[in-house]
């Protein structure tokens, strides 16, 4: 009995935590090239859409278009990269305290049940 209990949390400490820290890595990496953001950063000033004309104005509109339309997807992705850092933080942390919280909550019940009775 105890050693399997000595094999999970082995198991949940070690072996898990690798496995968790690389399912992470690649959700980080997954997001991160969603949005792109080095690309858009090397393009933030290159026009919309391929559209170059020899119009000033209309290239300068085209130009414009391009910066708006980049810095908000640059802003969206930082701000998927923190939510997303923030969500892989509570999921460690939770994977950390799963073993007490499953005995806590454990002990809890056979209480009550030991009340009721």
């Amino acid at each position: 009995m105890f050693e399997l209990f000595y094999l999970y949390i082995r198991w949940h400490y070690r072996r898990a935590y690798t496995e968790l820290f690389a399912i992470s890595k690649n959700i980080l990496s997954a997001v991160f090239d969603f949005f792109d953001i080095v690309e858009n950063f090397k393009k933030l000033l290159s026009p919309w859409g391929k559209t170059t004309r020899k119009n000033k104005t209309l290239s300068f509109l085209s130009r414009l278009n391009g910066l708006i339309v980049r810095f908000c997807l640059i802003c969206i992705g930082v701000l998927s990269i923190f939510c997303t850092l923030s969500i892989l933080f509570l999921i460690f942390a939770f994977w950390t305290f799963a073993p007490f919280i499953i005995v806590y909550f454990f002990v809890v019940g056979l209480r009550l049940l030991i009340r009721q009775y």
